[in-house]
Formats: C-alpha cells, structure tokens, sequence
C-alpha cells in the first residue's frame, strides 16, 4: 500500500475513534479532502498512463489517429466527472471497492468481479493522482 494512502486510511481510523482524535487536538469536522491540481497536468497523466484506453472523453482524441479507444471503463464526460474530488481519487486508488459495492456496470468487471481497471498506486505519484482527478473533473 502506498505511504500517502496508508495516512489516509491512519487518519481515517483516527476518525472513527472519538478519543483518541481529541487526545491529538484534531478537530471533530476533520475529514479528508483532496486538493486542487492542474488540469493540463492532469490530461498529461491521463496521457502518459493510457488511460485513453479504457475511458472516452467526448471532444478529445487520444493515441492514434483513427483510433477508437474506451468503451471499458466509465466515459469520462458523463456524469462521472461531476463527483467529488475524493471520490474520483479513490476510484482510481481503491478500485476495486466500488466493484464490490456493485457500483460498476457488468462490463466494467473481469470475470472474477473484480474491476478491469490496473493498479496504478505505485505508478502515480499523489501529485499526479490530483492532477488526474483535477483533468477529469474539467472534463464536465
């Protein structure tokens, strides 16, 4: 598990358990939040990853001229791209949560139900993950 999302997941536990935040001054509202990043940095992630592979984004083409990619995970210009920052972040960390939870569409799955989507976690840095999340999120 990466370093940056085993501090979410210690910071989330530490949420959960009412004493222990307010024994570390930390304040009761407390939640995760994912910062802003770059969009044009973003779609360079978006890039460099092949993500183009798996998802459409109506009015950009990517990879090869004539080519026709997606159609395997979520088109990116739908509704996908209005949910929140954190959301967005962890289906890209934790994809394999929303398979379980049946928040996928059947094609969007392997045959052991588990989601087609690779892990990426020790292949993104978290500057980039929030630059991903910023391009998809301009996408609307």
């Amino acid at each position: 598990m990466p370093r940056w999302l085993l501090l979410v997941v210690m910071f989330g536990t530490l949420a959960q358990a009412p004493a222990v935040a307010a024994a570390a001054g930390m304040p009761t509202n407390w939640r995760f939040a994912l910062p802003a990043g770059r969009a044009a940095s973003g779609e360079q992630v978006f890039v460099r990853m092949e993500c183009y592979s798996c998802h459409t984004v109506a009015g950009k083409q990517f990879g090869k001229p004539g080519a026709k990619p997606g159609g395997i995970g979520p088109n990116l210009t739908s509704e996908y791209a209005k949910l929140p920052r954190e959301y967005l972040a962890e289906s890209i960390v934790n994809f394999d949560r929303f398979a379980a939870h049946g928040q996928l569409k059947r094609s969007y799955l392997a045959d052991d139900g588990t989601s087609r989507m690779g892990d990426y976690n020790d292949l993104l840095s978290v500057r980039e993950l929030v630059d991903l999340v910023e391009f998809i999120m301009s996408i609307r």
